[in-house]
């Protein structure tokens, strides 16, 4: 269980949650998982129920339909502050255009494609997150 920081608004009195860096809104799975995934799939061509099973992830159906969608959205909404540093817009529309991607990616963060990059890399992307200034807003 990870535990999640909750805050509420002293005007408002509505809440906000703020996750640890390597968990994303609304995903299932943390950034390490996303990335061996689309690692093992894409540059590595394992066979997704292959890939689904090496991660321990249960499902009933065969295929792993998060991974396409991963693909598709290859460093835009996950990382996208570092799409444009490395030449990323839009959606990936195929598997050549993830690899290339995930080559980029992992290139920046001293890494190449291998079983357990996610794990060694996902930290990384953490740590090249862009900071918010708490003075930004302030008038």
């Amino acid at each position: 269980m990870i535990p999640v920081r909750r805050y509420l608004c002293c005007e408002c009195c509505s809440t906000t949650s703020v996750l640890p860096d390597l968990l994303y809104p609304g995903r299932w799975y943390g950034a390490w998982v996303i990335l061996e995934a689309l690692v093992l799939v894409f540059a590595l061509g394992l066979p997704i129920d292959e890939v689904r099973r090496e991660l321990g992830v249960e499902t009933s159906t065969p295929g792993w339909r998060s991974v396409h969608r991963w693909r598709r959205e290859l460093l835009a909404p996950l990382w996208g502050w570092l799409a444009r540093g490395l030449g990323a817009r839009g959606l990936c529309s195929d598997r050549e255009e993830a690899r290339g991607r995930l080559s980029r990616l992992l290139g920046q963060l001293g890494e190449r494609a291998h079983r357990g990059v996610g794990a060694r890399a996902a930290p990384l992307l953490a740590h090249s997150r862009p900071v918010a200034d708490p003075r930004e807003g302030r008038s």
